[in-house]
């Protein structure tokens, strides 16, 4: 996984912009084929607080638009773009 992938498994936003800003592929799969903005989204929906320490409560939405306003393709996979309208509409 990349450095972009680690942070949307721990809900880190900061992170996460930082390496946007720095040009970090979003289209980059890790080793289950999914982009970093499918990682989020399983995080959003399945993570366990554990991974997310210190911030056992990110805000997933605004990881997921911050990706989207970026360029992330929510049409990367199939059932990625329904996956992620969820994660807006349920985990803000």
């Amino acid at each position: 996984m990349t450095g972009l992938h680690w942070a949307a498994v721990g809900g880190q936003l900061g992170p996460i912009r930082l390496l946007v800003e720095r040009g970090t592929p979003l289209e980059a799969k890790n080793g289950y084929g999914a982009t970093v903005l499918g990682q989020a989204v399983w995080a959003a929906v399945n993570s366990h607080p554990v991974c997310r320490w210190p911030d056992t409560k990110p805000d997933w939405g605004a990881m997921v638009r911050t990706l989207l306003d970026a360029g992330a393709r929510p049409d990367a996979y199939p059932g990625l773009q329904e996956r992620v309208e969820q994660v807006l509409r349920e985990r803000r």
